[in-house]
């Protein structure tokens, strides 16, 4: 806009010097109908075609073209002159800085040497008060034009700094969501492979330990309680469970219904992981008897429970539909939730194989032999802690 009026100013300064100093020709008439022209054309240019970057950098070499051909038609004039040259090169200053400076004041002198080839050179008396009074009209327009351009630039560009800086705000949030909700689903490791990788590779884990945990009385509670109520005390003891797997080191695998499973020993294994999935299985019994005396005081029927913790081989991975979930296969993982069912309610149940590995600072009472598939048998032992440990 402002250099279609800067164009369009400059050759009505040169229309009305001519009248005024009475040296209209044909020739001006079609040079002032081309400048009349030629703003619109490059506007179209700029905004209907590709590259418009460097058309605009051409049409603003015109522009100094032309306003070096204005001077020369008001035979240099001095303060129209003055205002046209001004312009000449404070509008690619506004547009591209000060790159453009030394070429648009070459195509300013040329716009000059052109026509004084053709009609030499021609400088104009001094008095003309109604040209000179017009330039600094003009000129003073001009500026007021420039200025409120460069206030609407500058507006415009902390504007989008803002939303640039909001919309990063909102990125940076949104990515620490969905890295809290990844690593709500996946353990730590494979979360960071997820992210890095957008895969998890399934991995088999030969010595992991696998702990199972059911409340078979949840159904009844649900029926019970109101559903606001339900999910409340869930969520209390879901987010217990979680909280003491973690304190001794295993993985939260899976709360589905009314089943929980975790696990250890599937990163680097450890002659400890008998021990941690113990130790957490008897603090699962301590604290679900302190919430089933916090039920009773509460006129509630308390929560039946069974723990099991095993040995053995599994393969850990995602597995990946609408909502993708980690979860272990394998003979320990089906093992753990059939030895669940033999689980008496209120005790923790250890098979033979996760015994073999903790031999002391616990309790090992022989149960019973459950038979396992069609040619196996597993031996499960009551764990309670020795004397002297909690």
């Amino acid at each position: 806009m402002i250099r279609t009026a800067s164009v369009l100013g400059a050759l009505g300064m040169a229309f009305w010097y001519l009248v005024q100093a009475g040296s209209f020709s044909r020739y001006h008439v079609l040079v002032f109908l081309l400048g009349l022209a030629y703003p619109h054309f490059s506007y179209f240019l700029e905004t209907r075609l590709e590259a418009s970057r460097q058309i605009e950098h051409t049409t603003l070499l015109l522009d100094a073209f032309i306003s070096g051909s204005v001077m020369h038609f008001m035979d240099f004039s001095l303060l129209p002159s003055l205002a046209v040259a001004m312009i000449a090169i404070a509008n690619p200053v506004a547009y591209t800085g000060f790159s453009m400076i030394g070429w648009s004041v070459l195509a300013m002198l040329l716009g000059i040497a052109l026509p004084s080839w053709t009609y030499g050179l021609n400088f104009a008396p001094g008095g003309l008060l109604e040209i000179n009074l017009t330039a600094a009209i003009y000129l003073f327009i001009y500026y007021c034009m420039f200025a409120y351009a460069v206030f609407v630039r500058t507006n415009a560009l902390q504007k989008s700094r803002r939303e640039l800086h909001q919309q990063k705000i909102i990125v940076e949030i949104e990515k620490k969501r969905s890295d809290a909700l990844l690593l709500g689903i996946l353990p730590d490791a494979v979360a960071k492979e997820f992210e890095s990788t957008a895969a998890v590779a399934p991995r088999r884990h030969e010595r992991a330990a696998v702990l199972a945990l059911a409340l078979p009385e949840l159904s009844r509670s649900a029926e019970k309680l109101g559903p606001a109520e339900f999910f409340a005390e869930l969520n209390h003891v879901f987010k217990a469970l979680d909280a003491i797997c973690g304190r001794h080191g295993l993985e939260s695998i899976k709360a589905s219904g009314d089943r929980y499973r975790a696990a250890c020993g599937l990163g680097q294994h450890s002659v400890a992981d008998a021990e941690a999935i113990l130790r957490a299985a008897l603090e699962i019994r301590r604290f679900l008897e302190e919430h089933n005396a916090a039920r009773a005081a509460r006129n509630l029927s308390p929560l039946s429970f069974q723990i099991a913790a095993h040995a053995g081989a599994v393969v850990a991975g995602v597995v990946e539909t609408r909502k993708f979930g980690y979860d272990l296969f394998g003979d320990a993982a089906v093992d753990v939730e059939h030895i669940l069912r033999h689980a008496p309610c209120g005790d923790v149940v250890a098979t033979g194989a996760l015994c073999e590995r903790e031999g002391s600072g616990f309790a090992f009472r022989h149960l019973e032999d459950v038979p396992v598939g069609k040619d196996r048998r597993i031996s499960l032992y009551v764990v309670t802690p020795s004397s002297g440990r909690p």
